[in-house]
């Protein structure tokens, strides 16, 4: 990623769970990012694209979004414009259909169609890994385009001095703050600021490109895969119409157990419950997150363990620390309390007694797993297909999103308590 993060100011992520007083949190002043390859990016939208509901229709069919056109002209011209932006700027005998022509007239374009049409270009790059992810499932430059005009929507929201980001465009900035952390995630919308005061002052299509290419520069290969993809969720999260559906897919995203961490560490979202946000505004150096109490994240780590003394407080007032999460013995008794409520092993037998069987999805797991694992440490540099949490009081649990018998599965190695794994099965 090339987004400069150095000499930030110091953020803070408002959590308004619409129970009380809102909840603050601080962030690591070192920010980490979930790193996203070409490969994995290809393979993850290849099977995104094959399994989720995207019934894309063609642009003909008038679906693409309208930015502030009042004519159906003004919007046939765009939705031209942004089929031939799939090419680029057109290049010696390169077809002007197939590319943007030096003679487009994007002078007629409004700000946010300049602004759409130059967000285009700048995923130019992008062009041949999209076409080889989606080539089995979906015409390439239909999937573009759709995908685009979807990215169009958040930024242009983004491009606002203190945007709201809700509904689609929430899923969105929840996914890449979950990927990139607080401090890129600010850095991304900055540079799509840039992109909209560039492509305000542009009246040809060289200049709507060379400010396209100053964004792709500034942003980067691996933020923009992290976008098409948090695109693509937020699309199928409209036409799935429920979030449960959402959570049961997430195993299909890139770098699935790297963005888990760094979402809970660096955020404190659940990636599981990314379906659950409401809103997201950024407003001065604070980050506000509209989500459920229980889309946030239980436990948020400092890279050594250790719990993060001023980073969790009721807005207006320190939330004080409480016995369970100071206490050895307590934490001690609050983990086998989740693992035997009442004294007796969790949920149902499965395969054997230390296979328990519990009601729930991907969600339920998520939420548990972070009510076990609080105040643990993460452990990184290990072939574990999942979260891999060290307990403070000993042992550790892991959270695999799918396992080999299909449902996301928690591994439990504590001794003394009798359970290997917790399956949740719906």
């Amino acid at each position: 990623m090339t987004l400069s993060t150095a000499c930030a100011p110091q953020r803070v992520v408002r959590f308004d769970t619409g129970q009380g007083l809102p909840w603050d949190y601080q962030p690591p002043s070192s920010n980490k990012s979930a790193k996203v390859s070409a490969d994995a990016f290809e393979e993850a939208l290849g099977q995104w694209v094959l399994h989720a509901p995207l019934n894309l229709r063609s642009p003909s069919h008038g679906w693409l979004l309208r930015t502030s056109y009042s004519s159906n002209d003004a919007d046939t011209r765009w939705q031209r414009l942004m089929s031939k932006s799939f090419g680029g700027l057109c290049q010696k005998d390169q077809r002007e259909s197939h590319c943007l022509s030096p003679l487009d007239d994007v002078m007629s374009l409004s700000p946010h169609g300049k602004l759409g049409l130059a967000l285009s270009l700048s995923l130019t790059p992008m062009r041949e890994s999209i076409s080889r992810a989606v080539k089995d499932s979906l015409s390439p430059q239909l999937f573009y385009t759709v995908i685009t005009t979807s990215l169009i929507a958040w930024a242009v929201l983004a491009a606002n001095p203190e945007p709201v980001f809700t509904k689609a465009a929430a899923i969105v900035s929840a996914l890449l703050l979950i990927y990139l952390g607080v401090e890129t995630f600010l850095e991304v919308v900055d540079a799509t600021r840039e992109l909209k005061r560039a492509t305000d002052k542009a009246s040809t299509p060289e200049e709507l490109e060379k400010a396209s290419k100053r964004f792709a520069d500034r942003v980067g290969p691996e933020i923009t895969r992290t976008a098409i993809t948090a695109a693509t969720v937020a699309l199928t999260h409209g036409m799935a119409r429920g979030t449960t559906w959402i959570a049961s897919q997430l195993s299909m995203l890139p770098s699935l157990a790297e963005a888990t961490a760094v979402g809970a560490s660096q955020v404190g979202i659940h990636l599981a419950n990314v379906g659950q946000v409401r809103a997201v505004a950024v407003v001065g150096n604070t980050l506000v997150i509209s989500l459920p109490a229980t889309a946030v994240a239980m436990s948020v780590q400092d890279e050594d363990g250790g719990s993060r003394g001023n980073a969790a407080r009721q807005h207006g007032h320190e939330r004080q620390p409480s016995s369970q999460t100071t206490d050895t013995r307590a934490l001690v008794e609050t983990i086998e309390t989740l693992l035997k409520p009442g004294g007796r092993l969790i949920g149902e037998a499965g395969s054997g007694p230390q296979v328990r069987i519990v009601k729930g999805s991907m969600h339920e797991a998520q939420d548990f797993f972070s009510r076990l694992s609080a105040r643990g440490t993460l452990m990184q540099g290990t072939t574990y297909p999942g979260t891999l949490m060290r307990l403070h009081t000993g042992g550790t649990v892991g959270l695999r999103p799918v396992s080999t018998s299909g449902p996301p599965t928690i591994d439990v190695r504590i001794p003394g308590i009798g359970i290997r794994e917790i399956k949740f099965i719906p």
